[in-house]
């Protein structure tokens, strides 16, 4: 039999099993379209992740947190994420760059309007990188004592101004509210309207020598003083402010580990509100607690304790290699060059 008597009879045979030949290349057909189009699919968010992380700069970050101690075991250190930290980590080989995430709430005067929002100190050496130093409008800040701050897109919206760029070069007010030692311990003193002379007349001295009045005063008074220290520390507020310049207009792009705030104000000018005392939010008396510092001494006004610290990494140093070093100080880590390697494995195992 000759290779065109086995084409013919392959070919009657097909033809004579019409219904069965369209359904078989039919499913053949559909199977390499579908796959095509799971490969495509696959490269084609590959490639908009890639380009979203290329644009950001995330490839060669690194961000560092506290480690929680209940998810370790107790004999595992817990160090705080302080600037004495940041210089450790600065001489890890392989990194560039440290600079801290040093986020405050703020009252912001611009014109006749004012709105509260966050602020962000940063350091000009932290420009390089990149989702810092995309200017759209403006230019950078020149030095860590500059007056020019960067604005977001985000503070314009909130002033109510549909384009950010028509702000640069405009002043504006920058102020928060401090709660500081001394309020507190002025209302200790006196407390709406009443004086220390005024509650020890209440006191029977006489009758303290019974142990029931005497605890029922120790009790009363230790309360009273509590909730009027912590009520002159929280509401009697002193106002810190600072007059700035807007310098330019930061391009936005949101990474959800490496926070961009409203305002980015040089880090040496930012000190004079950071140092003030606790503004009243959460976050802010969260990490003063951890690093007890809610109620601080003149010594320790230049120790800080930050929320997370990012690293710049040279590309040419493997992720895995310093994340194994900082992990063994006591820290947890996070890198997006290690998450991206996470979610190619999703798009194509």
């Amino acid at each position: 039999m000759t290779f065109r008597d086995l084409i013919a009879i392959s070919g009657g045979n097909l033809w004579r099993m019409k219904l069965r030949t369209f359904l078989t290349t039919s499913g053949v057909v559909i199977a390499i379209a579908a796959f095509v189009s799971m490969l495509s699919f696959g490269a084609g968010n590959q490639q908009l992740i890639t380009d979203q992380f290329n644009d950001l700069g995330l490839f060669n970050t690194m961000q560092v947190y506290p480690r929680d101690s209940s998810e370790v075991k107790d004999t595992l250190p817990h160090p705080p994420l302080d600037d004495k930290t940041i210089d450790t980590l600065a001489k890890i080989p392989g990194v560039n760059l440290v600079f801290p995430y040093d986020a405050f709430a703020v009252w912001v005067t611009c014109g006749d309007s004012t709105v509260k929002t966050k602020a962000q100190a940063l350091s000009v050496s932290a420009t390089r990188i990149k989702i810092f130093s995309r200017i759209e409008s403006g230019a950078m800040f020149a030095s860590d004592t500059s007056k020019g701050v960067l604005i977001t897109g985000e503070f314009a919206k909130k002033l109510g101004i549909d384009s950010a760029k028509k702000l640069v070069g405009d002043t504006i007010i920058i102020a928060v509210k401090v709660s500081t030692l001394d309020s507190g311990l002025a209302h200790l003193l006196e407390d709406r309207g009443e004086r220390i002379q005024d509650r020890l007349k209440k006191i029977h001295f006489d009758s303290l020598l019974h142990t029931a009045y005497r605890q029922k005063v120790l009790s009363t008074e230790g309360n009273a003083a509590l909730r009027r220290f912590i009520n002159g520390y929280l509401n009697a507020r002193t106002t810190v402010a600072d007059t700035f310049v807007i310098a330019g207009v930061l391009k936005e792009g949101k990474a959800r580990r490496l926070p961009v705030e409203s305002i980015i104000i040089p880090a040496a000018r930012a000190r004079r509100f950071t140092n003030a005392g606790f503004t009243g939010e959460m976050t802010d008396m969260i990490s003063l607690v951890a690093g007890g510092r809610l109620l601080p001494s003149p010594e320790d006004t230049n120790s800080r304790t930050y929320p997370q610290v990012t690293l710049d990494l040279d590309p040419a140093v493997l992720h895995a290699t310093i994340r194994k070093q900082v992990e063994s100080m006591g820290y947890r880590t996070f890198s997006y060059a290690e998450q991206f390697e996470e979610i190619q494995k999703f798009f194509f195992y």
